[in-house]
């Protein structure tokens, strides 16, 4: 083998051993359509807005793809007297050690319109559903808790007393 050849097999060897490496954070830095990234953040950035409001998660669904798809909805509301045009929900999920933190897209509806009006709710935007992959969250028991923004007078953070083990390629609810 040749001087040359000998070091274009070794830049070619070491590309690829960096590829497998960094496989997982190349992959999950393409963009999908309709997936929220998941954001590492303190976790006392919401502790100023710990308030009870009115929230459930109706649904939790892990997509068993390449990047363990895990889906989220259900609805949240602090209840005001004006709709609130620009109406913000995240999922905060808490650890000992790490927090992160995922958006939600807020949408209309209407199934749960009866539901508002009895509790004298305006509008019809408090349905939220978010979609993101785990894999970058480290292993742990994570305590789920939903930051809810109406308005600049009305912001809540609350825990909903539901929990989620991250175990490598594991997303799932557990007991607590």
């Amino acid at each position: 083998m040749k001087k040359t050849d000998k070091i274009i097999y070794w830049v070619i060897t070491v590309s690829f051993v960096l590829l497998f490496v960094f496989a997982n954070n190349i992959v999950l830095s393409i963009p999908l359509k309709e997936t929220y990234r998941l954001e590492e953040v303190e976790s006392t950035k919401y502790d100023e807005y710990k308030r009870d409001f009115e929230a459930k998660i109706e649904t939790f669904y892990v997509k068993q793809d390449i990047f363990f798809t895990t889906e989220f909805s259900g609805y949240a509301f602090i209840p005001t007297n004006q709709a609130s045009p620009n109406k913000d929900i995240n999922l905060v999920f808490i650890s000992e050690n790490k927090s992160y933190e995922v958006d939600a897209s807020v949408i209309e509806w209407f199934f749960l319109k009866s539901m508002f009006r009895e509790k004298g709710l305006v509008g019809i935007n408090h349905f939220f559903i978010t979609r993101f992959s785990p894999i970058e969250m480290e292993n742990g028991i994570y305590e789920l808790f939903i930051y809810c923004y109406e308005n600049e007078n009305t912001i809540g953070f609350m825990d909903t007393n539901r929990y989620f083990e991250k175990t490598y390629r594991t997303f799932k609810e557990v007991k607590k």
